[in-house]
């Protein structure tokens, strides 16, 4: 079944996701959508009955048409935001997202034909590690455990409610 593990109830809205964290040559490799005006990992939604693994790897692959190694699960984080577009405007979300460390192969061409969830184009940036403050990364956690990812797979919180 190809149904992202997602719900809305009234306000509120909820997904299970999977992220990429990429890096090669001091960069780290993210997506950004005009609609979304923000960075965000490469990823998306587990769907019912598929692993995570599973998942990162589709995705991945769907996202860039590239085979992406998997060197190890790197964090999970429970996030909890704001909707500020498209179909999660205004609504309060609450999304699981667990983060894999992805090796990038030597050569990479990019078959990038991705759109986000409501169907809005996507693009594949590679983002300098040293400057990535300067950028509107979300979630904002993400951005420290790029620079420097955990050595044993963690739990974060990212709560703007807070």
């Amino acid at each position: 079944m190809d149904h992202d593990c997602s719900f809305t109830q009234d306000n509120y809205w909820f997904r299970y996701r999977t992220g990429a964290t990429v890096i090669k040559d001091d960069k780290t490799l993210l997506m950004y959508s005009e609609t979304a005006d923000h960075y965000y990992s490469i990823g998306g939604g587990v769907h019912i009955g598929e692993k995570a693994e599973d998942c990162i790897k589709r995705e991945v692959f769907e996202e860039t048409g590239v085979d992406f190694e998997i060197v190890r699960p790197l964090f999970l984080i429970e996030n909890f935001f704001k909707g500020k577009y498209g179909s999660i405007d205004n609504k309060t979300c609450h999304t699981i997202e667990f983060y894999f460390l992805l090796k990038a192969p030597k050569t990479m061409n990019f078959k990038n034909n991705s759109v986000n969830m409501d169907d809005d184009a996507e693009k594949l940036i590679w983002l300098p590690i040293d400057r990535l403050d300067e950028y509107d990364i979300r979630p904002k956690n993400i951005i420290p455990l790029i620079k420097n990812p955990p050595s044993t797979f963690s739990h974060y919180i990212n709560d703007e409610f807070l």
